[in-house]
């Protein structure tokens, strides 16, 4: 089954390096399929590159700035940062070698397609929304629809994460306005909403891999280890956002350990070509998370008043009420669940990456 993914599914990894896009690449090789480009994608793509390339320059310039007016020294200066215009060029001809981009794989836009993008958008139909926007989406729609009419002798699998203008409801089938597209065309289009639901939905049922069997090859104290590390290296925004969502104002948040031993939930294994298991673990647990918080409180002080119209200018004292700021700790036990990536190969499960985290 040939693809078509959206320009969201690249945004979230340019490099296209992820466990996710490694078990796709893997079922592209194993099934001989290949992904095909829309126009309208390979240009978006060029464009996100760039402005996340320019943001990050500029935060790259401001960080130098601040540390050449820290250093005492005039030996500092600023590595000579790419040239945009080279930089983005050089990211295209590895986006197009890494898909393997032929001519063909490059799907062109059709003149034609203005005419039913106006349509859709007068009479709200979708990918267009009620309010007759989301032009981009039904161009890409359009383009998936031809592709598979192309190649009408096998599906198409459609990969999105814009769930609000392709899905249905339950956000993993399309939406039933365009799967009447799909059934008057006499096509098949699988929809998918992100990578991992794709190498979830084409995982394999080996019932050898039991529950017990993984708990047997995993450690669950080094998995809250490194766990606890990730959250804290890189879910630090989120610490934050749970405790703000708790009313309190933390200045700092830091995830301490998990109160008892990991739970393993829902898991599904992916074949690869060479043997491997990838498989995907849920595992959730209690966190003990602290967090510095600010706290507000009112004391009373006695102020003084000076009364102008007596010559002694005698003070009068007054009872006054001040609001302050204090800083206290405080301890919260919020659920983690995590979803981590393994590989079992040769009796041994290894840890891949974390792959999601919620904290609720």
């Amino acid at each position: 089954m040939d693809l078509v993914l959206d320009t969201n599914i690249f945004r979230e990894n340019f490099k296209m390096d992820s466990i996710h896009f490694q078990n796709l690449f893997d079922y592209l090789v194993k099934t001989n399929s290949k992904i095909i480009v829309p126009e309208i994608v390979l240009l978006e793509v060029e464009s996100l590159f760039e402005r996340e390339l320019l943001k990050r320059l500029e935060g790259y310039k401001k960080a130098s700035r601040s540390l050449r007016n820290w250093l005492f020294t005039s030996e500092y200066s600023e590595n000579d940062v790419p040239l945009v215009e080279e930089a983005v060029a050089s990211f295209m001809d590895f986006f197009k070698t890494k898909l393997k981009l032929d001519p063909e794989a490059i799907f062109a836009t059709k003149d034609e397609y203005l005419k039913e993008v106006l349509r859709r958008a007068v009479k709200h139909i979708k990918p267009c929304s009620d309010r007759g926007e989301e032009f981009r989406d039904t161009i890409l729609w359009l383009s998936v629809l031809d592709i598979a009419k192309v190649h009408a002798d096998a599906p198409i699998g459609f990969i999105s994460n814009n769930t609000n203008e392709f899905s249905s409801d339950n956000k993993m089938i399309l939406h039933p306005m365009l799967q009447k597209d799909v059934t008057d065309a006499n096509i098949t289009v699988y929809y998918y909403n992100s990578l991992q639901e794709f190498i979830k939905q084409h995982a394999q049922n080996i019932q050898t891999i039991t529950k017990e069997m993984i708990l047997s090859k995993i450690h669950l104290k080094y998995y809250a280890n490194n766990l606890i590390d990730y959250l804290n290296d890189w879910y630090d925004d989120q610490l934050i956002d749970y405790v703000e969502y708790k009313d309190y104002q933390p200045s700092e948040c830091h995830a301490s350990k998990f109160t008892s031993e990991l739970l393993l939930g829902e898991f599904f294994i992916y074949e690869r070509t060479d043997g491997a298991l990838y498989i995907e673990l849920e595992l959730s647990g209690e966190l003990e998370l602290r967090a510095n918080i600010e706290i507000e409180y009112e004391d009373e002080e006695i102020d003084y008043e000076y009364d102008y119209d007596n010559d002694l200018f005698s003070p009068l004292p007054k009872l006054v009420r001040r609001t302050r700021v204090r800083e206290t700790s405080k301890v919260f036990y919020p659920k983690v669940i995590a979803t981590v990536g393994v590989t079992f190969d040769q009796e041994v499960m290894e840890w891949n990456e974390v792959v999601d985290i919620d904290i609720e």
